[in-house]
């Protein structure tokens, strides 16, 4: 971890024990092929701060244990489809501060997401089927280039944290109301004119940012 490493020892896959692979702060862009995969016992993997532009080649194998993945600021341009196809365990996503602009069409999948974390990224657009993500409790989506938030993550019931700062929204849908759960709720620097009356369901709301708007009360 920090360090000046811009590779990783192919030899690594003899530690079959290991269950947590940290390179985080260096300057490594590829491991090599298989690596995480052969490595079964792992839960956590972080290879946040490094020059990734695409994900550890070795498909959904790689991620069969693994709870945590953080892929923090590197410059990774897509999740690829189907790659969490195994991670009946994944937990926990960071894939902040990278180069996404969509989200892979099976993000309906990861029914057991609890914290997803894709701020500072080029998503314009949230998907439907982010509904799918029952499990999820933190959702953050600051710094991106969405205009809307589809009615769906109404869904989301156990949502406890939802940031949309620095965006493009106008507006947020109704069925935000749903979210009975939430806690802490960020719209701050956006381009709303107006908050809708479903938040007043928020009951359990103990923070909310909406500075840097339009809005007119």
């Amino acid at each position: 971890r920090y360090n000046r490493l811009c590779g990783i020892p192919a030899s690594l896959s003899n530690c079959k024990l290991m269950d947590e692979f940290n390179v985080e702060g260096n300057a490594v862009s590829q491991l090599p092929e298989g690596l995480l995969s052969s490595l079964s016992e792992l839960t956590s993997i972080t290879l946040s701060r490094n020059n990734f532009t695409a994900y550890p080649s070795g498909g959904p194998a790689q991620f069969i244990n693994v709870d945590s993945l953080n892929l923090e600021h590197n410059q990774i341009d897509k999740i690829p489809y189907g790659i969490f196809s195994r991670a009946k365990h994944l937990t926990k996503l960071n894939m902040k501060e990278n180069q996404l602009t969509a989200l892979p069409l099976d993000v309906g999948t990861w029914v057991n997401m609890v914290e997803l974390n894709l701020g500072t990224n080029q998503l314009s657009k949230l998907p439907d089927d982010i509904q799918c993500l029952q499990a999820l409790e933190v959702l953050v989506l600051s710094n991106n280039l969405l205009r809307r938030i589809p009615p769906t993550v109404g869904s989301l019931r156990k949502l406890r944290v939802l940031d949309l700062e620095e965006n493009r929204l106008e507006q947020l849908p109704n069925e935000i109301g749903y979210l009975r759960d939430l806690q802490r709720l960020i719209v701050q620097s956006n381009q709303l004119t107006s908050l809708p009356r479903a938040i007043g369901h928020l009951t359990n709301l103990i923070f909310l940012s909406v500075g840097e708007n339009n809005l007119a009360f």
